[in-house]
């Protein structure tokens, strides 16, 4: 993500995740749900502190279905008119088909993430296949950008976005995928469909079968110019 960007004025959240004196330090700035066999479990006992900065998060037990969603408490985007949001993650899931995961920005009122996201730019691998997608929602409708990468289990990738907001729901889209751009997303124009609300820094990892699937997100940042 380099078209001489950061030539301009940024405000920046990373989260690198690195060695965390208590797991509570992860309360304050997220919102974390967690579900298995219908009820809450403790968020704590889907925590590890891994080794180099990695922040391992587990689904709730073995459940069919049973997830994890997280999203920043304090910590938000909104787009504002000809101005530019970076995003960047590097992550890797521990199975390539038979699990759901949403990572990116996504609206901060949602309590449960799996429920439905309703505003968001954010990258989706559904249940079934290992086809990872981009998503631009607005309003619970959604502009899907189709197979951008190929999930490989206990593989790292990296996933990156640049969104130029033109107003009124309009802007220009850069993906990238371990530093290279997407074919088709390297500047594709919106006239309409795109966010303009409140985003915060969010996730969620869910079980696709009967058996315990793992997301080691290494760090998430955002920027957007001022």
């Amino acid at each position: 993500m380099d078209n001489g960007l950061y030539k301009a004025r940024y405000c920046v959240f990373e989260d690198d995740f690195g060695p965390l004196s208590d797991i509570t330090d992860l309360t304050g700035p997220y919102n974390w749900t967690a579900a298995g066999v219908g009820a809450l479990v403790p968020v704590t006992a889907d925590l590890l502190d891994q080794a180099f900065g990695v922040l391992r998060i587990n689904d709730a037990g073995t459940a069919d279905n049973g997830y994890v969603s997280f999203v920043t408490n304090h910590e938000w985007v909104i787009p504002a008119t000809n101005k530019r949001i970076l995003y960047k993650l590097r992550l890797n899931l521990t199975q390539a088909t038979d699990c759901d995961c949403h990572i990116g920005l996504m609206d901060v009122a949602a309590t449960d993430i799996v429920a439905g996201i309703v505003t968001g730019f954010y990258f989706r691998k559904d249940d079934g296949d290992t086809n990872w997608d981009f998503v631009i929602e607005d309003a619970s409708v959604e502009t899907v950008e189709a197979a951008i990468h190929t999930a490989v289990a206990d593989t790292d990738v990296e996933f990156a976005f640049e969104w130029l907001s033109l107003g009124a729901n309009k802007g220009q889209l850069w993906v990238y995928v371990d530093g290279k751009p997407v074919s088709g997303l390297n500047g594709k124009y919106y006239a309409s469909g795109a966010p303009n609300a409140l985003m915060g820094l969010g996730g969620v990892v869910r079980n696709g079968n009967a058996s315990n699937t793992k997301m080691e997100l290494d760090y998430h940042a955002v920027a957007i110019e001022r």
